[in-house]
């Protein structure tokens, strides 16, 4: 990932003691952040106390890349001066500009011809220095994982009692089992969707999440690459240093890897499960490859007071059709006694 770059505090320490945030190269002296990660206490902290660092995998490697002063930092207000970022993650996306370009070689955000690069059931890879379950205190070793791109009345179901999801600027990810997702110190990060070429495109920022890597729960991300952020960040880059950022004519691939078909069926059955009030957990058995795409498992556990516990099962068939997921039913849901 050489987009990604390190924000960390000016002062004492290690490289890695030091970093706070993640960041994204989208020209060579412009990183995208969050707005989260260069506001405390309701103000911009001065530039002055943070750097950039870039061109390394390992944070402590002083010995590869470079490290950065900050020269201006932009977060967005509205007419009336106010910040667009309001402490709920809402707006939260700000640029960092440097004194001198940047070791990393940068990313173009996802242009509005894009978007099925990031559509919802497509995979992202994120990354970060950020805490794991091995490191609690984050790593000096630049991790990666991928997660998928869920419907916004995904991220909207799960957030409902968290203060909500605000679909116009936020957008959400994540593996429906868990175990594979940002935490706390990837903030600012990269979510970064490919095309069927392997082209690299940037279609989020890491913002929050309700704890990290949860069942059912997935991270949440700034919506970079679609308006009003992407034309925001596009338009004021362009206007003030004269640089194109975003991109366009990248294809999203044709064909999905197991993970991205397993993630799929779970898209399936989520809504069916939460409208079938029996219902009280799901679950992917297998996913096989076939000549549309792949053929999935599902299975859904309910209880009732009457019939006791019984599970139903059936195969669904997920495929790729001009660029768009599809997810069809493939037979009957069948039913028997007790849980699988």
């Amino acid at each position: 990932m050489p987009w990604q770059v390190a924000v960390v505090e000016n002062g004492r320490g290690t490289v890695f003691q030091r970093q706070f945030c993640g960041g994204t190269l989208v020209a060579p002296t412009i990183v995208v952040t969050a707005a989260h990660c260069l506001v405390e206490g309701g103000r911009q902290i001065p530039v002055s106390s943070y750097r950039v660092v870039s061109g390394r995998s390992a944070l402590n490697d002083e010995t590869s890349g470079s490290s950065s002063a900050v020269a201006d930092s932009v977060i967005w207000v509205d007419d009336q001066g106010r910040p667009l970022y309001d402490g709920r993650q809402q707006w939260d996306v700000a640029l960092v500009v440097l004194a001198s370009p940047a070791s990393g070689t940068p990313i173009a955000i996802a242009g509005a011809g894009e978007r099925a690069l990031w559509a919802p059931g497509r995979l992202a890879r994120i990354s970060g220095w950020g805490v794991t379950s091995r490191d609690p205190f984050g790593t000096n070793f630049l991790r990666s994982t991928q997660v998928a791109l869920l419907p916004d009345w995904a991220c909207s179901r799960a957030y409902r009692d968290q203060g909500g999801f605000r679909r116009a600027t936020q957008t959400c990810a994540g593996r429906a089992l868990g175990r594979h997702d940002t935490c706390q110190g990837d903030s600012g990060g990269p979510m970064v969707a490919y095309a069927a070429d392997g082209t690299p495109r940037l279609v989020g920022v890491t913002s929050f999440g309700e704890g990290c890597a949860g069942k059912y729960f997935p991270g949440v991300y700034a919506r970079v690459a679609a308006d009003p952020i992407r034309s925001t960040i596009a338009d004021f880059v362009n206007s003030e240093y004269g640089i194109s950022v975003l991109g366009s004519g990248a294809t999203a691939p044709s064909r999905l890897s197991g993970l991205a078909a397993r993630e799929n069926a779970w898209l399936y059955l989520e809504p069916d499960c939460f409208d079938w009030r029996p219902c009280q957990s799901y679950d992917v058995r297998w996913c096989q490859p076939n000549a549309t795409g792949h053929r999935c498992l599902v299975v859904e556990n309910a209880y009732s007071r009457r019939d006791g516990r019984f599970s139903c099962s059936q195969k669904v068939l997920i495929g790729v059709s001009n660029g768009a997921i599809s997810r069809e039913a493939g037979s009957r849901w069948t039913c028997r006694a007790g849980w699988r």
